[in-house]
């Protein structure tokens, strides 16, 4: 499977630069769930962050938060490989 996380569903505290923030969107520990939740159902390919605008993220809080979502995604990827 690909996951694609489309960060407009986060929480805008986590990641404030999108096009659609919504308010009361999924938190951090939410997503962790849920990629883990995806890895031990099925093998993850490959992943997507869509709708991350860094001119709204002046102080990158949006950026480091995909990051570390994504390496959350590669070690997930990994763990099933392993």
């Amino acid at each position: 499977m690909i996951l694609t996380i489309d960060v407009d569903g986060l929480d805008p505290g986590l990641c404030p630069g999108v096009l659609a923030p919504a308010f009361g969107g999924l938190g951090y520990q939410q997503m962790l769930d849920l990629i883990e939740g995806l890895a031990a159902r099925g093998t993850i390919i490959g992943a997507t962050l869509i709708e991350y605008v860094a001119e709204r993220d002046p102080a990158g809080l949006g950026a480091q938060a995909a990051a570390r979502l994504l390496c959350n995604v590669i070690t997930a990827i990994g763990r099933r490989a392993g």
